[in-house]
């Protein structure tokens, strides 16, 4: 039989929050990702404009 882990209410709790912090850094970074390729997007379609 495999041995079982037991997690407290607590440590679950802490595990469960660090998750979540770790879930929304990395929503934050792709959304700050995603406004720079906006950023360049909008720089060469400004280029393209001008050519």
């Amino acid at each position: 039989m495999a041995k079982q882990n037991k997690l407290t209410v607590a440590e679950f709790k802490k595990l469960y929050e660090e998750q979540n912090r770790n879930i929304e850094s990395l929503v934050n970074n792709l959304v700050e990702e995603q406004g720079t390729f906006g950023k360049i997007f909008d720089w060469q379609q400004k280029i393209n404009n001008l050519v």
